[in-house]
């Protein structure tokens, strides 16, 4: 596109955002695993250790040489070290019920306002993935404001923009925890559970399901995505186009577009989640509820 140019303090800010946002994210996840898997090694090994002394306690107790000094000093000492074991464990048991509580627990103050906690799956990765890369960006957009002069201008709808956008991304997230809090407290299957592959991936499903806007608006931007996309090739095959598109041209345009389509595909799909594991729950915000008798 002949006179497209970048700012680079706009390239610039961009991949911090993007970088810094993306590294938060998969930092928490990455925190959450490592946490999970050092208890769960702690668990084992406690168990392995009582595991091992049981034939002992049980061998020595059946010997016809237990009277033997040395022999019931030692069994002593196993028993002492089994009850520590088994009070070990309880205390690990006590403390896995804490963190269930804890993971089903809704998110309050300072965690609820920046999302600081584990994701919900991979989609619930994806929503504070962006809410991260869209609160980065505006604290950037606000700090350059002050050096931004004219610009500033153009700046402020792109401030409200992002900070809309945010809070869009936080609402996704937030709804999605609500529904793992209820899919882990009742002990059912997950209400999105029969999308796989394909038809996760495209928000494919039947129609009365509703959500038609925000499935409309995700197939627009991906019907965008694959314009560009094609536009893109042909510029870089040296097919004869009006215009030719550099690869970072390219990027600048297809980015935005699968930003909003991943946007709005979680959307539908956390709206039809919530919907059938909450029936009830637009007649109860729509105040309908309050008028229909109580049984």
């Amino acid at each position: 596109m002949p006179g497209l140019t970048i700012d680079p303090r706009i390239e610039f800010l961009t991949k911090v955002a993007g970088l810094a946002g993306s590294a938060i994210a998969v930092s928490k996840v990455a925190y959450s695993y490592v946490n999970d898997f050092t208890f769960k090694r702690k668990i084992a090994k406690a168990a392995a250790d009582i595991d091992s002394m049981l034939p002992q306690l049980a061998k020595m107790k059946c010997d016809p040489w237990q009277q033997d000094p040395v022999l019931e000093s030692y069994a002593q000492h196993l028993e002492e070290e089994l009850q520590c074991n088994l009070k070990r464990l309880m205390d690990l048991k006590a403390e896995s019920q804490r963190r269930a509580a804890r993971r089903n627990e809704e998110p309050q103050g300072v965690r609820r306002w920046l999302l600081l906690y584990r994701p919900e799956g991979g989609e619930g990765l994806i929503m504070q993935g962006f809410f991260y890369i869209s609160l980065i960006t505006m604290l950037l957009m606000i700090a350059f404001l002050p050096i931004a002069g004219l610009y500033s201008i153009f700046i402020l709808p792109f401030l409200v923009l992002v900070v809309g956008s945010g809070l869009f991304e936080r609402a996704i997230a937030l709804r999605m925890k609500r529904v793992g809090n209820a899919v882990r407290l009742k002990h059912v299957v997950h209400p999105n559970c029969d999308l796989k592959g394909f038809h996760r991936v495209f928000a494919l499903y039947a129609w009365r399901d509703g959500q038609w806007f925000s499935r409309g608006v995700f197939y627009l931007f991906v019907i965008g995505v694959v314009y560009v996309l094609i536009r893109w090739a042909r510029s870089f095959l040296k097919v004869e186009v009006s215009d030719h598109w550099s690869w970072q041209e390219g990027i600048f345009f297809t980015m935005p577009l699968l930003f909003f389509a991943q946007l709005f595909r979680v959307q539908a799909l956390s709206q039809r989640a919530k919907q059938r594991m909450f029936p009830k729950a637009d007649l109860v915000t729509s105040g309908v509820a309050e008028a229909a008798p109580t049984v």
